[in-house]
């Protein structure tokens, strides 16, 4: 890899972390050898960011005065840090142009480093009250940079680091771009064998990655409710994107995983009530494999600056068949669907107290949402002086536009839940259990809990004695809905064999 001087600002918040370099790309220049050409800003730049911290870019760059057939160094010199080298690709529009070399510069990534490449060299630093100190860098130590004068034999001085120090110039630097110290350079030798007016450069690099967020305001009758969805796009690549199209992939990667418990409460019948998975898998059964990315393109440009997190809205709903319903799963124990748990108290200890507060809606099919991305969701609700009030928040998977959604808010401690089991037999390989719920409601008000029931011992089951009528959900597992009156108790039982 060549070695090249470079002239370089550096403007410094402080010196403890690291640095931050700013600056322009140079006009061509010519050097010994091949002919140089330094790219500056693209004509167009196009990101498809991931949520992984992945980009995929692609830049078009249009020369003003096309390239002659002949042999040229390009030198991008301002391609952000985190580029993955082994993944770019550089395309001419002279079909028969080939790539020679290509050397890429890595950034430096601490003030360690920069001083290491930088020792022995001529530096100025720039204080707050206005000093400036020049001289040849001999190191950095805890508190001071060390400096000794331009001449030999001269005297040494000591700066002290710290906050004070707002600037500092590498003046030794003739060619390339201000700036690059802390950047990824790229230099192609390219031989062209026809005028070149245009090039396109594409590659991935870290440093960019988005989430989406959801905001949920609920009715004063709790029957409706406005959604909106944010996204946050998040921008350490090393470098400022500015006038580019954008798009956000939403993908599902390509996983196996171990069997893996099932979840509790809201999450539970989120899993085991969904009509179909985001990637279109029957829900509980299979892990995701894979599945194409969906794409949420931004309308218009973007500008996202280096070191900055980006919020913008991006699509506001109204929600008009939200229920508020209570939900009790007593058993907070641990299975795997697969498992056989023949202990008597298996399932009967860390009883939950309280009912959960779930939010049941279905979000409407739009032509630009096919699929929700998932995000955290922050529920809202105006007081009685109509002030916004956080109620609570909840994640939301993936979810297909038309399928309901279950946003657990919290807890009802107004209502108290107690499950005991009331009897246990063993005949042979049949089990046969007897489960006891009461719930008492301290409220003014009758309400209705949605009393959740798992059948974890086993997968073969049946109910053989209930006190309720109750709904099947997935494979494994009872709704019972309960009603309860104003400052009154309501109990539920059943008996369920196993074998």
């Amino acid at each position: 890899m060549k070695q090249r001087a470079c002239s370089v600002v550096v403007a410094l918040g402080f010196w403890t972390a690291g640095v931050g370099l700013s600056g322009t790309a140079q006009e061509p220049a010519t050097v010994a050898g091949p002919t140089a050409r330094v790219l500056s800003q693209p004509q167009r730049a196009r990101l498809t960011i991931f949520q992984d911290d992945t980009a995929q870019v692609s830049e078009e760059f249009v020369f003003g005065q096309p390239l002659q057939p002949g042999t040229w160094e390009l030198r991008y010199t301002d391609a952000p840090a985190g580029l993955e080298a082994t993944t770019l690709r550089l395309t001419l529009d002279d079909p028969r142009a080939r790539v020679l070399e290509v050397n890429v510069e890595l950034p430096a990534a601490s003030l360690q480093e920069l001083v290491r490449r930088w020792t022995g060299k001529r530096i100025v630093l720039h204080t707050r009250q206005g000093q400036k100190y020049e001289g040849i860098l001999q190191g950095v130590d805890r508190d001071f940079f060390i400096l000794s004068a331009p001449q030999a034999g001269g005297p040494q001085t000591l700066v002290r680091r710290g906050e004070h120090i707002v600037r500092l110039e590498l003046p030794d630097a003739p060619h390339a771009a201000a700036g690059q110290a802390d950047r990824t350079v790229v230099s192609w030798l390219v031989h062209t064998t026809q005028p070149v007016h245009s090039l396109t450069c594409a590659y991935l690099t870290r440093g960019l990655k988005w989430r989406c967020d959801y905001q949920v305001t609920l009715s004063g009758d709790e029957k409706s409710a406005r959604w909106a969805a944010w996204f946050a796009l998040e921008n350490r690549s090393g470098r400022t994107w500015s006038g580019a199209q954008v798009q956000l992939a939403a993908a599902s990667p390509l996983q196996t995983q171990a069997e893996q418990p099932m979840p509790l409460g809201h999450e539970y019948l989120r899993l085991v009530t969904s009509e179909r998975t985001a990637d279109g898998t029957a829900s509980g059964k299979f892990p995701s494999l894979g599945a194409a990315p969906s794409l949420f393109p931004l309308t218009g440009t973007a500008t996202l600056k280096n070191n900055s997190l980006t919020h913008m809205e991006a699509v506001r709903l109204e929600l008009t068949n939200v229920e508020k319903m209570y939900l009790y799963d007593g058993a907070q124990v641990t299975w795997l669907p697969s498992g056989r748990y023949d202990q008597p108290q298996f399932g009967t200890a860390n009883m939950r107290r309280h009912p959960q507060i779930v939010l049941r809606a279905r979000l409407p099919a739009t032509d630009r949402w096919p699929v929700f991305p998932p995000g955290k969701c922050r529920i809202f609700q105006a007081d009685t002086e109509g002030k916004l009030q956080f109620l609570g928040e909840d994640w939301l998977p993936k979810t297909l536009a038309g399928e309901q959604v279950l946003l657990a808010v919290g807890d009802a401690f107004d209502i108290l839940a107690h499950r005991a089991q009331t009897d246990f037999q063993r005949n042979g390989p049949t089990l046969e259990e007897g489960i006891a719920i009461s719930v008492r409601n301290h409220r003014q008000r009758p309400v209705r809990v949605y009393v959740l029931e798992k059948f974890y011992r086993s997968p073969e089951w049946k109910l053989i004695g209930h006190t309720h009528d109750y709904e099947k959900v997935g494979s494994r597992a009872v709704v019972f809905p309960v009603d309860v009156p104003a400052q009154g108790t309501a109990q539920v039982s059943y008996r369920v064999q196993y074998r």
